[in-house]
């Protein structure tokens, strides 16, 4: 039995992850005069994301002979899609009124250090990019899976490039003690 890249399962969360981020997008952006310290990351996201997915969907589509064998694909990449929302939008709740989808540091925010934070500088990344592995794998398609996220990873640099850079200007030395002590996306890795 063979798994086509249209499952109803994979489509609807994937459906949800982006509805998710357009929700975010209008309801969630800084209308502080200091937003210009995105510096472009945002479109790159806009961008990169839905290109990476629509080149999943043609590789999946297009050879056929890269498919996988059996349902574990699709097992394995629903655990993780649905395990990076859950990282993705706890990240986002925990942080509170401070998240939004431009880069913008507000006179009053505090350094978020608690939580999936205490961890990881950047756990709704973290888990954004655990979403879009699990929508490659769940394709059962091997250059499918590479292609959901793999294009999308350069906007993801950027944009902790981005975000690094205006924290480290707004918290000083709080900002580089923390970054001693904690990991980038992945604990162990990077």
């Amino acid at each position: 039995m063979s798994i086509h890249i249209y499952a109803p399962l994979p489509t609807l969360l994937g459906g949800v992850f982006g509805l998710s981020e357009a929700w975010l997008a209008l309801r969630r952006h800084s209308r502080s005069s200091r937003a210009s310290l995105d510096r472009g990351s945002l479109l790159g996201f806009w961008i990169l994301v839905p290109v990476s997915l629509m080149l999943a969907q043609w590789a999946a589509a297009a050879l056929p002979q890269w498919r996988l064998p059996g349902t574990w694909p699709l097992d394995i990449g629903m655990l993780l899609l649905v395990a990076g929302l859950v990282l993705r939008w706890y990240s986002i709740c925990h942080i509170g009124r401070w998240f939004t989808v431009n880069v913008a540091i507000h006179a009053e925010q505090p350094l978020i250090k608690s939580g999936p934070y205490r961890f990881v500088r950047h756990p709704s990344y973290s888990g954004a990019l655990l979403a879009l592995i699990g929508l490659g794998l769940s394709t059962g398609h091997i250059v499918a899976m590479q292609l959901a996220w793999l294009p999308a990873l350069p906007a993801f640099i950027y944009r902790i490039h981005v975000e690094e850079k205006a924290l480290r200007q707004a918290f000083g030395e709080t900002w580089r003690v923390y970054c001693r002590h904690t990991w980038r996306l992945l604990p162990g890795l990077c």
